[in-house]
């Protein structure tokens, strides 16, 4: 095992106990794969273990395949709502089944707290971005705004 691996479980059991966990470790293909809050997260090192890679699928993608408008609006999304996304994009699967949500982050300067910010925040993320996805796939461009809750209109 890699030092960077190493530091990287070592982080993973600090959660584990910080947390009252005992899931968070990498499996043999360097992932780890967690429900939050009836959502499903995983993460990854790189193959150069270099970078964290955060994924979580968050819609059928054929709720967007088959309607030109959603997907227009999914692109939209995906290039200007920075606020919504925060920092994160849209992918599809490899089976164009899912419409994942993804987050990238270096490894270098982590630390486990880092860590354990950047997992929380992503899974805030994700359900943020499932809620925004459900309002837009039932009721097109109608969206909330999440600082003030006011409805608003995406042109």
């Amino acid at each position: 095992m890699s030092a960077q691996k190493d530091a990287f479980s070592q982080w993973l059991m600090e959660l584990n106990s910080q947390w009252g966990l005992d899931c968070l470790e990498l499996d043999a293909n360097n992932q780890c794969h967690l429900l939050l809050d009836n959502h499903e997260l995983s993460f990854a090192l790189s193959s150069d273990e270099q970078e964290l890679s955060l994924w979580s699928p968050v819609a059928s993608a054929d709720s967007f395949l088959g309607d030109a408008e959603r997907l227009t609006q999914l692109l939209v999304m995906n290039f200007n709502d920075t606020a919504s996304l925060a920092g994160s994009t849209f992918a599809m699967d490899s089976d164009r089944r899912r419409l994942l949500l993804c987050f990238r982050v270096a490894i270098q300067g982590l630390d486990a707290h880092t860590l354990g910010n950047i997992l929380r925040n992503f899974g805030e993320t994700i359900s943020h971005v499932v809620g925004e996805l459900l309002v837009l796939a039932n009721c097109g461009k109608e969206r909330r705004e999440p600082a003030n809750n006011f409805p608003y209109l995406r042109p």
